[in-house]
């Protein structure tokens, strides 16, 4: 189907960062249900926006020795993949 020029959309940049606030919660309760799903290692969750503004969540392993489950094991990988996340490399700048 071809593109119709003749149609736009136009969101304003309010209603887009308050249906941004509307998946925090679902956001929150995976990147919990990721955390909650390690062992062995303290596991922190923090809340912050990217640089577009889109609410993320950071699942970190916060112990020093995190660094080594997760290059032997995939600790963090796999947590994530648990919870139907998919996982992949972001491209190099």
């Amino acid at each position: 189907m071809a593109k119709d020029p003749e149609i736009m959309l136009d969101l304003p940049d309010e209603w887009f960062q308050e249906a941004l606030k509307t998946i925090e919660p679902a956001l929150d309760e995976v990147a919990e249900k990721v955390a909650d799903s390690i062992t062995g290692v303290e596991v922190t969750v923090t809340a912050r926006d990217d640089r577009e503004g889109r609410p993320v969540r950071l699942v970190t392993l916060a112990e020093a020795k995190g660094i080594a489950m997760q290059a032997k094991y995939g600790t963090l990988t796999r947590a994530a993949a648990s919870q139907g996340l998919e996982v992949v490399r972001y491209e190099p700048r």
